[in-house]
């Protein structure tokens, strides 16, 4: 097995899902110019074999490393030790960049790639999570716990949090933006269907 330097563990698979989503168009751009029949059948087996690598990603992503659909900064290899800017909890999840957010841009560009529900359904799943933490204050502070009685959990405006939380929305360290064009971007991927799924 790889040894893997200790920061951002939890991005290994999910920058194979960023990096190979540019492979969604290849196919279609290099036959409009003119290749040859051969090559263009490479290119459609090398966007299918990308695109089954980004799915088995995001399964083990969504099924694995996630808690409650939301991320946090690393995961150790043995999905053990998690980080934000400090230790996580099994039930905390960071929304400051490269947290939640991050990772559900980078399934969303994969569904843009594709058009596959599976990286539709991650995203959504990454908006759910954060959709749990906003604060009763409006935004969001760093994390998210879903722990009600844990020792950052928030005020939160569903009330499912604790009702001595934090409540203090930021602005700092993109937090609180990140958060919202995500859910900006999950609601128009959806369009803007309250479950997440679309009709067509």
């Amino acid at each position: 097995m790889i040894h893997l330097p200790s920061r951002r563990h939890t991005f290994i698979a999910i920058a194979a899902v960023i990096s190979l989503s540019g492979f969604g168009s290849l196919g279609l751009e290099k036959s409009a110019s003119g290749q040859d029949q051969e090559s263009v059948a490479n290119d459609a087996a090398t966007v299918i074999a990308a695109t089954e690598a980004m799915k088995k990603a995001t399964a083990f992503m969504t099924s694995q490393v996630a808690v409650h659909g939301g991320y946090v900064y690393d995961v150790s290899l043995d999905l053990k030790t998690r980080r934000g800017e400090g230790t996580a909890t099994a039930s905390e999840v960071w929304v400051q960049p490269p947290g939640t957010p991050t990772v559900g841009v980078a399934f969303l560009r994969a569904f843009q790639a594709t058009d596959d529900q599976v990286f539709l359904a991650a995203a959504t799943q990454c908006a759910q999570s954060l959709m749990h933490g906003q604060l009763e204050s409006g935004c969001w502070t760093d994390r998210v716990d879903f722990d009600p009685n844990g020792k950052h959990t928030g005020l939160y405006r569903h009330k499912k949090g604790n009702v001595k939380g934090r409540n203090y929305s930021t602005l700092d360290d993109d937090k609180s933006q990140s958060a919202l064009r995500l859910l900006i971007d999950v609601d128009r991927a959806v369009m803007f269907e309250p479950r997440g799924h679309r009709t067509s």
